[in-house]
């Protein structure tokens, strides 16, 4: 018969669980929900140790994204071949295993040949909606620990959740990143842009966009082909991303060779800056091409307004468009900012 500190006990822990559940599917970015995945786990798994890999499909293998040491979360790089028997027997029967515990750059996995004594390894399938393995979590135990009791019936809901949350973060992935340069879609960009607008309208401020593409990459596609211009593509891409501010700043892909940043809180000086450095980087990197380097440069446009000066967001990408098209008349590798 249930007693009273038994049903108190299981409210407290569907409470846990529920707040578990809206922490990790509210969340959209891939590294938040991963860490806030790893911190139920942990809980609710009741081990110190626990890492998440997810399914790279391409590669065929499994990459480790991330692990919880003694309740702190860690970033480290992992990656394990798919098709090693420990993992795949896990994935292909999409059923929990216990191995013996080997720990490789801080997170825990399986051991293939011997392991740490005294210690196993939980492995778990996280299983999507169409009972295909995405990945598994692994934690990390003392022998004497009873694994079944750590399998309960919220430990089963939990995973569940993390494997619907990672599965739907892929799929809005897709629709709204670029499959070559892993940036924003088009049409994220000018979801963004009116966001942006319509914030600065509400409650003041800034706002810069920049309007940048490479120069002469029509023919650079011709001359090199278009599997070079892919590669340099992404390239640039990389160049982007890491000029700006993260979690702030956003890139995105808007058409061919063409890119836009928005800016936000950022005037016509703090603009340049970003642009110039976005420029300088380019125009000196050394782009590899079949052991030889190639060099490319990029032309660009600026648009800022404020509370003062806010037009809408088709004219403030049409100034930045202006101010691109003036950088490429004036002989390319430019910065130039929109002026009335």
């Amino acid at each position: 018969m249930t007693n009273n500190f038994d049903r108190i006990e299981n409210v407290q822990e569907m409470m846990a669980l529920n707040f578990a559940t809206r922490l990790i599917l509210s969340e959209f970015d891939k590294s938040l929900m991963i860490e806030r995945s790893l911190e139920s786990l942990a809980d609710f798994g009741q081990t110190e140790h626990a890492s998440i890999f997810l399914v790279n499909p391409l590669e065929n293998t499994l990459v480790s994204e991330g692990s919880v040491i003694a309740n702190v979360y860690t970033k480290r790089s992992l990656e394990v071949d798919i098709n090693s028997s420990i993992y795949k027997k896990v994935l292909d029967t999409r059923k929990p295993e216990i191995f013996d515990l080997a720990t490789e750059n801080d997170t825990p996995t399986p051991a293939i040949n011997g392991g740490k004594p005294g210690h196993k390894c939980l492995c778990i399938p996280l299983v999507a909606s169409d009972n295909k393995s995405i990945g598994l979590a692994t934690l990390a135990y003392p022998r004497e620990v009873s694994v079944d009791s750590i399998i309960s019936q919220h430990m089963v809901l939990l995973l569940t959740v993390i494997s619907m949350g990672l599965e739907n973060l892929r799929l809005f992935n897709l629709a709204v990143n670029d499959g070559l340069t892993s940036l924003y879609v088009r049409s994220y960009f000018d979801n963004r842009l009116k966001e942006e607008v319509t914030r600065v309208k509400r409650h003041g401020g800034k706002l810069g966009v920049l309007v940048t593409d490479i120069d002469h990459f029509k023919q650079f596609n011709d001359t090199h082909g278009h599997q070079q211009g892919d590669r340099i593509l992404k390239e640039v891409a990389k160049i982007l991303q890491k000029s700006v501010r993260v979690s702030l700043d956003v890139v995105c892909r808007y058409g061919g060779e063409e890119f836009v940043v928005i800016m936000p809180d950022t005037d016509v000086e703090g603009s340049l800056m970003v642009a110039e450095r976005i420029r300088e980087t380019c125009q000196n990197f050394q782009f590899p091409s079949n052991g030889a380097t190639l060099n490319v440069t990029l032309s660009g446009g600026i648009a800022c307004v404020d509370s003062d000066s806010l037009v809408s967001e088709e004219e403030i990408f049409g100034r930045a468009d202006q101010a691109l098209y003036q950088s490429k008349k004036n002989g390319r590798n430019q910065i130039h900012v929109w002026k009335a």
